[in-house]
């Protein structure tokens, strides 16, 4: 029998039923922990109860979900975790990324189907940036959601994640590289002729281990340069410039301030080379372009000769 502080840490009905025998589990866990009896207790019969709601609610809404696993629209996603955003909730796995959208979004989720049709100058082109973009796996809808899966490698972390797995904060030298893969991709959205407006924490993903990234979310919200916008993270929102929130067009100026904001978070208030601190409080350029070659400016007055820095993290360390 499961130990009371086990039960109450339980979230989902799949960590304490199995889906085909709940009725018979329940009445089994009733006979042990209902309070009337010598091994009774309250608090935990009435968790019990609790998780044997949901889960029949669940059932009959073709859901299942445990600890780690979800059942649902026909298919068995196993995941590493779970994140709350805006539209709905997220489903990371080591290959992928499931976004539930509530459907109210629909014309959001639309447009980034839409979107998620990249075009390139060149075959190089296609090569070097195709890793850094959402692949679309599936897509598919529940009774509340639509829902698009995209692929993800298993080197790929959440960047909200990591930074929470570092108490907030990263050293610069980590910062820095993380910066330069965005500038990277920012070059690419330029190219494309587009204003991506949700570039954060918890859209892209890096890689440690490369010294790399993919902005797989938020492309709910992009639209072509100078077109109106459809919409954009509160977080986004805040930082985007005052003639860009007036007009509430695209701009790829949007996507620059966003990414020295990302800066400004992984930081925190750590010591840092004074041409990075400066940067950080600065104002973008017009284009990406000119943005990345300032930066690469930056780094030279920063660290001079460049070298790898090893980041030590794993989805094993953020997740188990």
């Amino acid at each position: 029998m499961l130990t009371a502080d086990k039960i109450l840490v339980m979230k989902k009905p799949g960590e304490l039923f199995n889906r085909d025998d709940i009725k018979r589990e329940y009445k089994d866990y009733a006979r042990y922990w209902h309070p009337d009896l010598p091994t009774g207790n309250n608090a935990v019969m009435s968790h019990i109860n609790d998780l044997y709601q949901l889960g029949l609610q669940q059932i009959a809404a073709g859901k299942w979900e445990g600890f780690n696993f979800l059942v649902i629209g026909g298919r068995e996603l196993g995941f590493l975790t779970t994140v709350k955003f805006e539209l709905g909730m997220m489903y990371i796995g080591h290959s992928y990324v499931a976004y539930f959208v509530e459907k109210k979004y629909n014309n959001l989720f639309d447009n980034a189907l839409v979107n998620l049709t990249f075009k390139y100058a060149s075959d190089k082109m296609r090569e070097e940036f195709l890793k850094f973009l959402p692949t679309k796996l599936d897509i598919f809808e529940t009774d509340e959601h639509i829902v698009l899966v995209v692929r993800k490698t298993r080197d790929l972390l959440l960047l909200k994640d990591v930074l929470e797995y570092s108490k907030g904060e990263l050293p610069d030298r980590h910062v820095a590289w993380i910066l330069s893969s965005l500038y990277n991709l920012a070059c690419y959205i330029n190219f494309s002729q587009l204003s991506h407006n949700a570039i954060n924490l918890n859209t892209y993903f890096i890689s440690p281990s490369l010294h790399g990234g993919a902005l797989l979310g938020g492309w709910w919200y992009t639209v072509p340069i100078n077109s109106k916008m459809l919409g954009v993270p509160a977080e986004n929102f805040a930082i985007t410039p005052p003639k860009i929130r007036d007009k509430k067009v695209g701009s790829i100026n949007s996507d620059l301030e966003a990414i020295r904001a990302i800066g400004r978070n992984l930081l925190g208030n750590q010591d840092a080379p004074e041409a990075l601190q400066r940067w950080l409080k600065g104002a973008s350029a017009e284009t990406a372009y000119k943005e990345y070659g300032l930066w690469n400016k930056v780094l030279d007055d920063s660290y001079g000769k460049r070298s790898f820095v090893e980041l030590h993290i794993t989805a094993e360390m953020l997740y188990f």
